[in-house]
């Protein structure tokens, strides 16, 4: 997912939970827009949403990216179910695989840490330290 994509996600969120987000400074946002983008870069940006929108219609609180992991760990699990059904359109199975192989490393429960060679070698994190 793009930085830009992030964006538009998280302008999502601040529609849907404005009181979250109204005093925000501009370096807190751009924080925000950074750890975001650094949790959720290897994923589709329309999983994403999708799981934000999971989270938005059973929610009144803003959902933390935990949160919004576990549910993409729910779609991991709703696509897995989709792809066993015979009365879909092919083109459902086909997205529904997709969501799988895309969500399938967060499948489990417990939110899997990035290993410690992910996080030195993401620069994003490094700019954040100020290395």
């Amino acid at each position: 997912m793009t930085r830009e994509e992030t964006t538009k996600i998280l302008a999502v969120l601040k529609a849907a939970y404005p009181h979250s987000y109204k005093n925000m400074t501009k370096q807190e946002a751009m924080g925000t827009v950074a750890v975001w983008h650094m949790q959720f870069a290897d994923m589709p940006p329309d999983i994403v949403m999708m799981a934000v929108q999971k989270c938005i219609s059973t929610s009144t609180f803003t959902p933390s990216i935990s949160e919004v992991k576990k549910k993409i760990s729910s779609l991991c699990w709703e696509a897995q179910e989709l792809m066993t059904e015979d009365d879909l359109p092919e083109q459902a199975i086909q997205q529904a695989r997709r969501i799988y192989e895309k969500t399938r490393d967060y499948k489990y429960d417990t939110p899997q840490e990035p290993t410690l060679y992910q996080m030195i070698s993401n620069t994003e994190s490094m700019k954040l330290l100020g290395s």
